[in-house]
């Protein structure tokens, strides 16, 4: 079900059908993590899962804003609540690098905005004039 309902919110954030699919993401963290709590400490978590949870979503939205204040991040919450060491390339726990992670990669994509902008402009204004 978390599998499901997660490649289903995914596929839609970033294009015109989008709505509430990032906030409804933060609900299948929320899911996944109580998962994992309620997991027999002798059952293997879902590994594919996981790693989905951790590269998927990060990489289209690495913060997501819940309220003016409260900012959400997939990686630190997964970090925090439910670290998997058995998977290679997800076992980083140190919140202020997770942190920085997402703020550079905000920070690269606001580099490319204005650039964008004024090529949305300009193809604008070309329809306009046609």
């Amino acid at each position: 079900l978390l599998t499901t309902l997660y490649g289903k919110y995914c596929s839609r954030i970033n294009t015109e059908n989008e709505t509430t699919e990032r906030i409804d993401c933060v609900g299948i963290y929320g899911m996944y993590c109580l998962y994992r709590r309620l997991l027999p400490s002798h059952a293997m978590p879902d590994v594919k899962l996981h790693k989905s949870l951790w590269s998927v979503l990060p990489a289209m939205c690495p913060i997501i804003t819940l309220t003016a204040d409260l900012p959400f991040m997939p990686r630190e919450f997964i970090a925090q609540y439910a670290p998997y060491d058995g998977v290679k390339g997800c076992n980083t726990t140190d919140p202020t690098a997770l942190r920085m992670e997402a703020t550079n990669l905000v920070r690269k994509w606001d580099t490319s905005f204005s650039s964008r902008v004024t090529r949305l402009r300009t193809d604008a204004l070309g329809w306009l004039a046609s």
